[in-house]
């Protein structure tokens, strides 16, 4: 069939039978993830944002890269860190996330950095550090 003419008979089943749904997970590309498992790298990226430990595009990707292997997902995931074109289906299905590059640091943000501003930030580190530390993990 011609792609014209698949549009078209597509169409014309909407219009016959308006309850009717497409599949989309039909197509090229499987999830890699869940929806649970991708929420809770949505609230993991989330998280290390508030405790001002920004993540790069490069970091995303070698972290998914790590969740998919770490837990046996099976993947197409190359050279160790999960593909640009992964990352922008990723984004788009989370559009509450933005990934941006890091900039030179402003003269506004440099008057920031004042002693209530540091006082937050080990206060942060601290309460992450006991999280941590009694989920387990002994290397903080």
């Amino acid at each position: 069939m011609y792609p014209n003419l698949l549009w078209k008979d597509t169409l014309k089943k909407i219009r016959k039978n308006p309850d009717y749904n497409i599949d989309k997970r039909a197509g090229k590309f499987k999830n890699v993830f869940t929806e649970e498992q991708e929420l809770e790298l949505v609230s993991y990226l989330k998280t290390m944002e508030a405790r001002l430990f920004g993540l790069t595009m490069k970091d995303l990707r070698s972290l998914a890269y790590q969740l998919a292997v770490g837990n046996g997902i099976s993947n197409r995931f190359k050279n160790g860190i999960a593909g640009q074109d992964w990352v922008n289906r990723f984004l788009k299905r989370h559009p509450t996330l933005s990934v941006r590059k890091p900039e030179a640091t402003s003269g506004a943000r440099a008057m920031g950095f004042n002693k209530v501003a540091v006082d937050s930030f080990f206060f942060t580190a601290n309460e992450f550090s006991r999280e941590a530390q009694t989920n387990g993990c002994s290397n903080l």
